[in-house]
């Protein structure tokens, strides 16, 4: 099937562990950076109607996919002024009124793609999981060593938290306790499954001799995750975070303990 991809075995980054149904579309993967290429981000959210964001536009008889292309915009405008709000104010303060006319949207428009509040919520929070599943994949598919990928990796969750405003909405959405709906998944569960994402490169790493004798791959894991999670927290209090130089240190007291002290040059930190 077109656009679908999944891992062997079934596994998808968006659920808790191992399902041998899971999928993951990142074709439909809707981040605050694939918005703004796509003409529906000012600097104050606004869609930008003057442009067409670089789509080809088909042209019917009944101009039926015109009108399609252009709901998908607005959705994508009142997605990315949704993120912008829950960013800064938090659900219980956002008000749709205010998501509207930072969406550039009336409020029935934006009724007619989301039902309430809460389904917006939803919307924002699929969206950032499947940007974080999608970081997942490439991390997994690296075709460099084992533990650069892991680097990599946690490079790329850092960047997304500090500029990505649909991934930080949806975590501070899953930080303030407010449950998704039947049928949505998060990055609440894309976070969950960061450790058997550290799990399965740790154990590559393990099978090609690049951790060093008497490494507890099961603790390294552990700690790993632990880490990670603790800069997700942090993140969600305060913009900016995590800071590369945060994870270049984080990287300098870790790596020796997983590869030994004389493979660390060949790793990029």
């Amino acid at each position: 099937m077109r656009g679908r991809q999944t891992l062997g075995g079934g596994w998808s980054p968006l659920d808790g562990g191992v399902d041998t149904g899971a999928r993951l579309d990142t074709n439909h993967a809707v981040s605050a950076s694939a918005l703004r290429m796509r003409g529906v981000a000012s600097d104050r959210g606004r869609a930008d109607s003057g442009r067409w964001g670089g789509e080809r536009v088909r042209r019917s008889p009944g101009g039926s996919v015109v009108k399609q292309e252009r709901a998908g915009r607005t959705r994508q405008a009142v997605l990315l002024a949704a993120a912008d709000t829950f960013a800064g104010a938090g659900f219980e303060a956002a008000s749709l009124v205010d998501i509207s006319r930072r969406a550039g949207v009336s409020k029935g428009a934006l009724y007619f793609h989301f039902v309430s509040k809460q389904a917006l919520a939803d919307g924002v929070r699929a969206a950032a999981g499947r940007e974080i599943g999608a970081a997942a994949l490439r991390a997994l598919r690296t075709e460099d060593r084992a533990v650069q990928g892991l680097i990599d990796f946690s490079y790329e969750l850092a960047r997304l938290l500090r500029e990505d405003v649909v991934v930080r909405a949806g975590v501070r959405l899953g930080r303030q306790g407010l449950r998704p709906t039947d049928g949505c998944v998060g990055p609440g569960a894309a976070w969950r499954s960061l450790a058997a994402v550290v799990q399965r490169l740790l154990e590559r790493a393990e099978r090609a001799g690049e951790l060093r004798p008497g490494a507890d791959r099961r603790a390294c894991a552990e700690l790993l995750t632990a880490v990670a999670a603790g800069q997700v927290l942090l993140a969600a209090e305060e913009p900016g975070r995590p800071a590369p130089e945060a994870v270049r240190r984080l990287w300098e007291a870790a790596l020796p303990a997983l590869v030994g002290p004389d493979d660390c040059a060949g790793y990029r930190v």
